[in-house]
């Protein structure tokens, strides 16, 4: 009998593995069914193990703690790959067998570019390793274990090599590359598809007990009632906006009625409720999909962890007592377990996002859909008929663009997926999308709740800007101001002074942890009169509101989420939003250490254009923002490189494709993440306790359960040679993080190492890492 465990045969495995394949299958919708997919995961389960049956791997599995040969000779995905290409070229079309063939190689690795099918092939150390377990195994006994015919092969250099021309020449130099951009795209998508199937169901009922299987992908998502959210919306506070939001009510419901569209943006002001439109779309496409035991997933993306946060409470008071399960996947959520899951399920339903309602980052939908590795490509096959919702699209760079707009017009077509892409100043990449709401121009015509004061024509010396606020803050007793910054040393350095002469400020920075500006932002909230000190991560999606915003130069759209924040509600009559430039003593502009100079180029001359056309040369109105806004990303599109190289580069399997997360984020540089510990009392002695685990699995789970903790009291900086994070902080036991040691952090200052050259520009502010 061929082992696959030691404990269990590779005939269980793979009964088991097919068994978890048609679970997870039938939570997908009809449309994705009736594709060939079913067919082909079905026998990407037969052979995804088929190396199990080697000499090699059988020595191995049997005494595991004993085995002493190479490491290599034991592999078993390389001799699966070979067994798919055996059996699939002559009788297969080459959409299959990719799909198949990445599967059998990738389920333990990644998903694998056009080079890494073939090098296996290639290499004379495999061809070897090959050729020797093709002539260890008895195939009668591989058949009767994965219940699959299973066609004898030889693996001699020749016609590995063979192979590997084939593969390399004929499917993707001669097809793949051949294919447009979209069919191309839609061709890996349906790889990665399969692969992500098969990745779950391999590990389903090896993490799941077989008491605790009932609990694994069954039918029962609850019905919810979109009118529930009209409940839930009459409770809130009655505000000057209320009745734009009960016609934006109005509008989308009639939209909802004749816009068929699978992609869709809703393009409203900030103010106007965009959340809870959300959740009535979101709630109502759930509706017009769910049949036959398919009731689609609804993933909210979200890019900052103040909005995650504010949007996470917004559902779960939305959805208590719904019977609606909501699994919040970013760096700060709590690891939710029910009581009638182990913590092994626990984490595993969590991992493969099996849940209602998701709520997460852009990190991770990006990381689902385009990272290769397996752990995020679990997730993969969710976001196929997925009811997403992704807020602020705005920030994200026009890096990712054209990647976006194709990949997911290719998803609109494979699935039942939806998309809402949501925004005060819509960027327009979206090329395929129906705009929701078609009259969205009168909602901003109608509000006159900030105007735009011009004064960044006029450069300011940070010194001479610090003085300014010094006088001005005499007059704001009993105001709610906020000052905006780019950069972390600026805004401290007005926080320090401002300070020093006896004002009271809220400060928030990339030095203050995610749990004080969480904190922050909830005293800010409170309506009382206060002083707000912030960088760029203020800006976007937080429902703050103030009275006065002062706002160093920066690009358009980050303007104008800074703006949202003033006069939120319409509350008071007109308030101001100064634009202002900022100089350091070298006189570079303090917006050069933070954005791309195209961007700032193009909001000077949008802004100078809509300047030409107004009443005034000083100020322009919010109503004129929307038109300016269209400018700007006019021609940002037209100026900027918006990434078709990368989507050429997805859909024809390159290796050069780049780690999603640096398209996101930029080129990775060399980061510290100091832990200060001090706000955590206990969790030192927990790490400790992590430590001494002997159990690497056991050690990893403990560590991804502190791992919430960690996260909401850690701050990134950039590395610098200057100084060693040793100076200021302690390892802990684990060696995974720096302790800091007390001193170097306050809650209302944030982080401060008083060594000379740490200062750096906030980029770290507008993302938020993921464990």
């Amino acid at each position: 009998m061929l082992l696959s465990h030691p404990d269990k045969s590779l005939q269980q495995h793979v009964a088991e593995v097919a068994q978890a394949s048609v679970a997870i299958m039938s939570e997908h919708s009809s449309k994705i069914r009736q594709l060939e997919l079913e067919k082909w995961i079905s026998l990407a389960v037969a052979f995804h193990d088929v190396g199990k049956g080697t000499a090699a791997f059988q020595k191995y599995i049997r005494d595991t703690k004993n085995y002493r040969d190479q490491k290599k000779s034991k592999a078993h995905t390389p001799f699966s790959f070979l067994a798919v290409l055996t059996a699939g070229r002559a009788s297969w079309n080459q959409e299959q067998l990719l799909a198949i063939g990445n599967a059998a190689l990738g389920h333990h690795s990644n998903f694998k570019n056009r080079s890494e099918l073939s090098s296996y092939l290639w290499d004379s150390d495999w061809s070897k390793i090959l050729s020797k377990q093709a002539n260890s195994v008895d195939w009668g006994d591989i058949e009767e274990s994965v219940g699959f015919p299973v066609v004898p092969f030889n693996a001699d250099d020749e016609s590995l090599q063979q192979l590997a021309e084939w593969l390399q020449e004929d499917v993707f130099q001669g097809w793949i590359d051949n294919l447009s951009v979209l069919e191309g795209i839609r061709i890996r998508l349906q790889s990665q598809f399969v692969l992500s199937v098969l990745l779950e169901a391999d590990k389903a009922f090896l993490k799941i007990d077989e008491w605790e299987r009932s609990l694994y992908r069954t039918s029962r998502s609850p019905s919810f009632a979109v009118s529930k959210i009209d409940t839930y919306t009459q409770a809130k506070d009655v505000t000057p906006l209320s009745r734009l939001r009960e016609a934006a009510v109005e509008d989308l419901f009639n939209a909802m009625q004749r816009v068929d569209n699978p992609l869709q943006v809703m393009t409203l002001p900030t103010g106007t409720g965009k959340t809870l439109l959300a959740a009535h779309w979101a709630f109502h496409q759930r509706s017009q999909l769910s049949r036959d035991g398919f009731s689609p997933k609804i993933i909210i993306v979200l890019p900052f962890l103040s909005v995650i946060d504010q949007t996470n409470r917004e559902y779960s008071q939305l959805l208590a007592q719904s019977g609606l399960r909501i699994v919040p996947y970013h760096s700060l959520s709590e690891r939710y377990r029910d009581d009638t899951e182990s913590e092994d399920v626990a984490e595993f339903l969590i991992d493969t996002w099996h849940g209602d309602v998701v709520i997460t980052t852009f990190d991770q939908f990006l990381l689902a859909a385009f990272d290769s590795r397996s752990k995020n490509q679990m997730r993969f096959h969710n976001l196929c008929d997925a009811i997403v919702v992704m807020d602020e699209v705005q920030a994200l760079p026009t890096s990712l663009w054209d990647l976006l707009d194709n990949t997911l017009r290719c998803f609109s077509s494979l699935g039942e997926f939806r998309l809402l892409a949501m925004s005060a100043t819509q960027p327009g990449f979206l090329s395929g999308a129906t705009e929701l709401i078609a009259d969205y121009e009168r909602y901003y015509e109608e509000l006159d709740r900030y105007e735009l004061v011009l004064r960044h024509d006029v450069e300011i010396l940070i010194d001479d800007f610090v003085e300014e606020i010094k006088r001005r803050a005499e007059t704001w007793r009993g105001e709610r101001v906020m000052i905006v910054l780019n950069t972390r040393k600026s805004a401290r350095r007005v926080r320090d002074a401002l300070v020093d002469n006896g004002v009271q400020v809220t400060f928030l920075s990339a030095d203050v942890t995610p749990v004080d500006r969480l904190a922050a932002i909830e005293s800010i909230k409170k309506g009382t009169p206060c002083l707000v000190v912030a960088t760029q991560c203020i800006e976007a999606g937080v429902d703050i509101d103030l009275r006065l915003v002062i706002r160093d130069f920066g690009p358009l759209d980050s303007i104008v989420q800074v703006a949202g924040r003033c006069n939120r509600n319409g509350k008071h009559s007109r308030c101001k939003v100064e634009l202002v430039s900022l100089i350091d003593d070298r006189g570079r502009k303090q917006s050069a250490y933070v954005y791309d100079p195209i961007l700032l180029q193009e909001t000077r001359t949008a802004i100078n254009e809509t300047r030409k056309q107004g009443e005034s040369m000083a100020t322009i109105q919010e109503k004129d923002i929307l038109a300016l806004t269209k400018r700007y990303f006019a021609a940002v599109a037209e100026k900027k490189d918006t990434g078709s190289a990368f989507t050429k580069q997805f859909a024809t399997w390159d290796r050069d494709f780049p780690d999603p997360l640096q398209l996101l984020r930029g080129k990775k540089q060399k980061q510290v993440q100091f832990v200060v510990i001090e706000k955590d009392s206990e969790l030192r002695n927990e790490l400790e306790q992590t430590s001494i685990l002997t159990d690497r699995w056991e050690r990893r789970r403990a560590l991804r359960n502190l791992s919430p903790r960690i996260a909401a009291i850690t701050v990134s900086v950039y590395a610098k040679p200057e100084w060693q994070p040793e100076q200021f902080s302690d390892p802990d036991a684990t060696g995974n993080f720096y302790l800091l040691r007390a001193g170097y952090y306050s809650s209302e200052r944030g982080l401060d190492l008083q060594e000379p050259g740490l200062e750096d520009e906030d980029k770290l502010a507008t993302w938020e890492h993921v464990f």
